[in-house]
């Protein structure tokens, strides 16, 4: 008989803050251990900037994924204004 067996491992590892990095559609800033910031971008009318300070699990989850870059702290600014400036109605 053959089957298969899903194992994980569970590693700790540093991260300095602030942490950048975006996946698809969303990019985050983890500013200390209990704090992200997460910016959701590239769908039309879904643009939205998130405090998730509440659920930091979530974002250090979603860093794990397989299509989640390291980015940095220009690369999340420049996100993050062209999503201000769509909320804000400027463009």
């Amino acid at each position: 008989m053959k089957t298969t067996i899903k194992q994980t491992t569970e590693v700790e590892v540093d991260i300095q803050l602030p942490y950048y990095f975006k996946n698809n559609c969303h990019a985050y800033v983890v500013c200390t251990e209990q704090t992200a910031i997460c910016v959701c971008y590239g769908l039309k009318d879904h643009e939205m900037i998130s405090n998730y300070s509440i659920m930091i699990d979530l974002v250090l989850e979603q860093s794990k994924r397989e299509d989640t870059i390291e980015i940095t702290k220009d690369e999340f600014k420049k996100i993050y204004g062209q999503v201000a400036l769509i909320l804000n109605g400027i463009i």
